[in-house]
């Protein structure tokens, strides 16, 4: 035999068998990796939470399988799930979880990573083991609003959620965006009552850290002439439809932080978390110029045929923009106690803490009727007649009634939960989630579609279109689309109400 190839075939058994004397597995069909780094390291964790480590391979070989990882051997109480570099990907991300049960100190653990083709790696790092310390929360938002995302400011939350929460008013928000040791995003739960302090908790392992915030119930769906407008769970603001005055034109600074808005004729209104309010669209009466009294306080935002209203968190209520017939001249009465505003054609309206309403304006020479003078919980202004819903549950209705707009329909004389008068027909939604629609149907409007016949959460009447929004967060359009007022923007999911 020629001596070159006994020589090379002795180097190779020696590999191979020093190969298998270290007990690591031989790669299978070329290449693999090596763990390149493993941080932080050491890696903080307080008792009863967990942190997060980061782990980088370097692939070799032309190997690009997945890779799993998790500890070899960890002490008792401490733990991970197995957590997996995607193909082609060189990092990943390993929770490791430790029990209250654990004792504060250092521990050395070991990452093994694994992949199919039998290559094997592993990596030391330390664990330093804290004694949790009480949760401390710094800032939230001036508002804060149901379904909408809010954010939490302070320190020692955590650096993962792992079983801390948060509550508002005692509801546990399932809802967690992001959840880092001086951040957290969270979407306010739908369920939490609304109010000037309600208690915000934030519980953890090392404690409870307890504030108060002001939630309101967003106005998530408005229509205008031929646009809608939907406020988004992250606080953005998207509209389509007509833009003949940029009314679909949304500014950056409607873009986030929004919890709240209006829409009407062809502008829009937006309600921001600090409680300033944000206009665009057609100005020719100043609907949108919003003055000083409106850049602070605000919890509450209308929008008429060409006059805003911003109700102050002091029960005040703020108009501007038309004013040919005193609609944006708020009355006395409107100036304390108030706890929701709506605005029509050229009429607004203001719904006080003791169930009665304020009217100013012109409303076609109809005086309110008495029916609505206690007990109301729920006020809707449409460009020619409005709707009101009583502590009953009960729907009324006055102003014109062309097209029996403002005739109440037997279904809604009850279980009402949510209405919407639009330029010429109305929208009751149930507490059973189904939808009722009368008044004119030139172009489908009342015609309720299958889709939104049940599961409806909330409603929005324009001039000749409806738009409703599911409980899953999709928005339902109908009747006329001159303006491609019915064609949703794909992707859309809004706040619910």
């Amino acid at each position: 035999m020629n001596p070159v190839k006994i020589v090379v075939c002795i180097a190779a058994l020696v590999f191979s068998l020093s190969a298998c004397g270290t007990g690591t597995p031989v790669p299978v069909g070329g290449g693999g990796f090596n763990i390149a780094s493993v941080a932080p390291n050491p890696l903080n964790v307080q008792r009863g939470g967990s942190g997060n480590l980061g782990v980088t391979i370097t692939r070799t070989g032309g190997f690009a399988g997945a890779v799993t990882l998790q500890l070899d051997g960890p002490p008792t109480g401490v733990s991970a799930a197995q957590a997996i570099i995607a193909a082609g990907s060189s990092q990943g991300t390993l929770i490791v979880s430790v029990a209250s049960s654990v004792a504060a100190g250092s521990v050395n653990l070991t990452l093994k990573a694994t992949a199919s083709n039998a290559t094997a790696a592993s990596a030391a790092f330390a664990l330093n083991v804290g004694v949790p310390q009480a949760p401390l929360i710094t800032g939230l938002p001036a508002l804060s609003a149901h379904g909408v995302v809010t954010t939490i400011t302070g320190s020692h939350f955590g650096a993962t959620q792992g079983s801390s929460s948060v509550k508002f008013a005692g509801v546990t928000a399932t809802q967690v965006v992001s959840w880092a040791d001086v951040e957290i995003m969270v979407i306010v739960p739908p369920s939490s009552p609304v109010g000037g302090a309600v208690g915000i908790e934030v519980v953890t392992g090392g404690g409870t850290a307890q504030t108060t915030a002001r939630v309101i119930k967003p106005v998530t769906l408005a229509a205008g002439l031929a646009h809608g407008v939907v406020l988004k769970p992250d606080g953005g603001v998207v509209a389509w439809g007509d833009n003949g005055k940029t009314q679909t034109t949304v500014p950056a600074s409607a873009q986030s932080g929004v919890v709240s808005i209006a829409g009407n004729q062809h502008f829009g209104l937006a309600l921001k978390s600090n409680g300033s309010v944000i206009g665009w669209g057609d100005n020719g009466s100043g609907q949108t110029t919003i003055p000083s009294g409106a850049t602070s306080d605000v919890m509450a935002i209308a929008a008429g045929d060409g006059q805003s209203l911003a109700l102050k968190t002091d029960g005040s209520v703020i108009g501007w923009g038309y004013n040919y017939n005193g609609q944006a001249t708020v009355p006395v009465a409107a100036q304390s106690g108030v706890i929701a505003v709506t605005a029509g054609g050229s009429y607004s309206l203001a719904l006080k803490s003791d169930g009665s309403v304020v009217a100013w304006g012109y409303f076609g020479g109809v005086p309110l009727p008495a029916s609505v003078g206690s007990g109301v919980v729920t006020i809707e202004a449409g460009t020619s007649h409005a709707l009101a819903i009583k502590t009953d549950g009960s729907v009324v209705g006055w102003g014109s009634n062309t097209d029996g707009r403002s005739t109440i329909p037997a279904g809604a004389t009850s279980g009402a939960l949510a209405v919407s008068a639009g330029f010429d027909h109305s929208l009751v939604l149930k507490t059973d989630g189904s939808l009722l629609a009368f008044g004119n149907n030139a172009t489908n409007q009342v015609t309720v579609p299958t889709a939104a016949q049940t599961g409806v959460a909330a409603l929005a009447a324009g001039k000749g279109f409806s738009l409703a929004i599911k409980s899953d967060g999709s928005v339902l359009a109908w009747g006329d689309n001159t303006f491609n007022q019915t064609v949703i923007p794909a992707g859309l999911v809004a706040a619910l109400p």
